[in-house]
């Protein structure tokens, strides 16, 4: 229940004021509470298993490969690939596949990309508990464009 109240918090929002280069202290907070940003950073490689496919993600470049019994695809810090006699295999757009798991497990240091800007919004009442807004925004043609709205690159 935190978990969807956290991305709720951040993703249903309207700006206010900017703030420029600041991680807000809520979400330094945040990243403590989930081990530290500090150690995220320390990490290069996330692995894991979901159903018989193996994702491996480069922490910092975010290249991306994903193997499984009938199939291989991946993200070579440019685009989005499928290997050849997987059509049908994956019905989504292999750009967003390839980041879709990803994103909720390094969730919430996704958040912490230098690229993000954030802005104070309005605070949002959730179950009578007030929790500060904070808009999550990325700047025009940052990484590839078809995660620019729903994940960071």
């Amino acid at each position: 229940m935190q978990k969807l109240v956290f991305v709720f918090i951040v993703s249903i929002l309207f700006s206010t004021c900017k703030r420029a280069g600041e991680k807000p202290q809520e979400l330094k907070r945040i990243f403590e509470k989930h081990g530290g940003i500090d150690n995220w950073r320390s990490i290069r490689t996330l692995s894991f298993l979901k159903d018989e496919e193996f994702h491996t993600i480069d922490l910092e470049s975010r290249k991306t490969l994903i193997s499984a019994p009938t199939f291989s695809m991946g993200f070579d810090g440019k685009k989005a690939w499928l290997s050849e006699g997987a059509a049908g295999t994956i019905k989504d757009d292999p750009s967003l596949y390839c980041s879709l798991y990803f994103s909720f497990y390094a969730m919430p240091f996704l958040l912490a990309d230098d690229r993000i800007t954030y802005q104070d919004t309005e605070p949002i009442i959730f179950q009578e508990i007030e929790y500060p807004g904070i808009k999550v925004s990325y700047n025009v043609n940052t990484g590839n464009l078809a995660f620019n709205d729903c994940i960071v690159y």
